[in-house]
């Protein structure tokens, strides 16, 4: 595991974003459980930037929403 130490939320949030993308890069069936939320809203958001101008391809991802806002599968 690595520690990665930010100085404040936007440098965290560029962070988490970069690593994100490049873990899909590397593995693009990856399976990642992701927050909603107010949280990572900035890492959200700077994906988002990113995505635009260096798309990365995410359609083989499965992705697992892990708030309270997931409602059990009937």
């Amino acid at each position: 595991m690595q520690v990665i130490i930010a100085r404040d939320a936007d440098e965290l949030a560029e962070i988490a974003a970069d690593v994100f993308r490049d873990r899909v890069r590397a593995r693009p069936d990856l399976a990642m459980a992701v927050p909603a939320g107010r949280t990572p809203r900035r890492m959200y958001a700077r994906m988002a930037a990113l995505q635009a101008r260096d798309p990365v391809e995410y359609e083989h991802m499965r992705i697992f929403a892990v708030d309270e806002l997931c409602p059990p599968a009937p």
